[in-house]
């Protein structure tokens, strides 16, 4: 427990001070903190239904622009279906159903008239294990832009600011014709987060992003996801408490498909208002 609140009361102070992404593709949302501007992500009584079962129930949160929100909780308390659903991911298993509202930049996801694919480019998504296409690492980068109908003058540009923004580009710049799948897990971990960036979205989600990891290829990615929070607002779903204290804003403590408790990070780990949240953080259960 006491590890955990000196992380979380760093958090702040390593968010701000901490070494940035080489370069920011995107200066996709230029907004302020919480306060400044509207939330970007906005859940209120949502609930997703896996036939007549509960994934998650009434969640009522904002998630603010250029921060990072990190998502914990025990295995199945539905942290992965919640953030499957800013992107309607979960529209690929049968007989799912979601009452209350879900909105992305003040737009109802669930709405039957949503463009899922303007919703795909704007909500971004890395998994938990790194899956690049077998192709080279030009080509997983450039295959959004091309979709998108990006010049081929503009393409070499936008692909090398993509892989800088990912802290990837001195590693691959000789290499970029090199068959994905050859790199370490890290590596292609952060190329799928430059592919992910290279749509251009508003929003990043992270499912787990570092579990298939070692430490030191962790250590990048938190690196960069506290850098690309800058232009980016991202949600990332973590097993790890001190990966949340160490990168994220705000904290979300889900339990049994339900929001426990949602705060500040350094608030949540150290002065958490609910006794189950506190159970939680200090390993008393989950």
């Amino acid at each position: 427990m006491l590890e955990l609140q000196e992380m979380a009361a760093r958090a702040g102070r390593g968010a701000a001070g901490g070494e940035s992404a080489e370069a920011s593709p995107g200066a996709a949302e230029q907004t302020g903190g919480e306060g400044a501007e509207a939330a970007i992500i906005q859940a209120e009584k949502f609930s997703l239904y896996y036939g007549a079962k509960a994934g998650v129930r009434d969640i009522t949160m904002d998630v603010w622009p250029r921060s990072v929100t990190a998502i914990i909780g025990p295995s199945g308390c539905g942290k992965s279906t919640f953030l499957r659903s800013i992107n309607r991911m979960n529209d690929l298993i049968p007989d799912i159903r979601a009452e209350g509202l879900l909105l992305v930049g003040g737009v109802d996801v669930y709405d039957p008239r949503a463009n899922l694919v303007h919703l795909r480019q704007q909500v971004g998504m890395v998994f938990q294990k790194p899956n690049p296409f077998p192709k080279s690492v030009y080509d997983n980068v450039a295959y959004g832009p091309r979709l998108q109908g990006t010049r081929r003058e503009e393409l070499d540009g936008w692909v090398e600011q993509c892989l800088r923004a990912a802290v990837l580009w001195d590693e691959v710049k000789d290499a970029m014709h090199r068959n994905a799948l050859a790199l370490s897990g890290g590596q292609q971990q952060r190329l799928c987060i430059a592919r992910a960036l290279a749509t251009r979205p508003r929003v990043l989600l992270m499912d787990e992003p570092c579990s298939a990891l070692d430490p030191i290829a962790t250590a990048k990615i938190e690196e960069l996801i506290v850098g690309l929070k800058r232009d980016y607002t991202i949600v990332i779903v973590t097993h790890n408490m001190q990966q949340a204290a160490r990168v994220s804003d705000r904290t979300a403590f889900f339990c049994l498909g339900e929001l426990i408790e949602y705060d500040d990070t350094k608030i949540l780990f150290t002065k958490p208002s609910r006794k189950q949240t506190e159970d939680y953080v200090t390993g008393r259960f989950g």
